[in-house]
């Protein structure tokens, strides 16, 4: 037999996932906050965008079980719709472990671009772009996050976490330092 692949693999040193882009960010944000606060980015294994769920999906097939349908088989070759790498990033802190802001859920397939970002309503209204967006490129997905990790709402987000985790450092400290005896049962008064 004879080998009919004529390329060799490119090995890339500058070549980065989206999510290592986040990742990236993420410790930035905890370096920036002395680790009070927290960017996380995780995979993801629920629906990313608004979905019909009960009898109306059902009654919606039937009504078209019976229609005459042209099936494009080119539909079938190439990158399949259901193999997406999914992550959703989200903000947490270090003493808020129950709080949790989702910013944005991420999907890309193997061509890595275009990519799509879900982005919470209230930062997309903020800087201008839908909630659901399209970067084709690198350069746009970084031109996007940039706008979204720069936005009013995720300053304050990350601001409060860091108020809120210096001041539980703060009374922690307090409450470890305070010579101040406790009043028990066998205490005199």
């Amino acid at each position: 037999m004879k080998n009919l692949l004529e390329f060799s693999l490119k090995e890339e040193d500058n070549f980065v996932l989206p999510k290592d882009i986040v990742q990236y960010q993420c410790e930035e944000l905890s370096k920036m906050t002395n680790g009070f606060v927290l960017g996380k980015i995780t995979e993801y294994d629920g629906p990313i965008s608004d979905y019909t769920t009960g009898l109306s999906k059902i009654s919606g097939s039937l009504g078209s079980m019976f229609e005459e349908k042209e099936v494009k088989i080119q539909s079938d070759l190439g990158e399949l719709s259901g193999n997406k790498f999914t992550y959703e990033f989200y903000i947490t802190s270090k003493h808020t472990t129950n709080f949790m802001y989702r910013v944005f859920f991420l999907e890309y397939g193997i061509s890595i671009y275009p990519l799509k970002i879900v982005l919470d309503e209230n930062i997309a209204f903020e800087i201008g772009e839908r909630a659901d967006i399209t970067c084709n490129s690198e350069a746009e997905y970084y031109d996007v996050l940039v706008k979204i990790l720069n936005s009013e709402k995720i300053k304050n987000v990350v601001n409060n976490l860091f108020l809120i985790n210096k001041k539980e450092e703060m009374s922690k400290a307090a409450l470890i330092n305070d010579p101040t005896p406790t009043n028990n049962e066998n205490d005199e008064i």
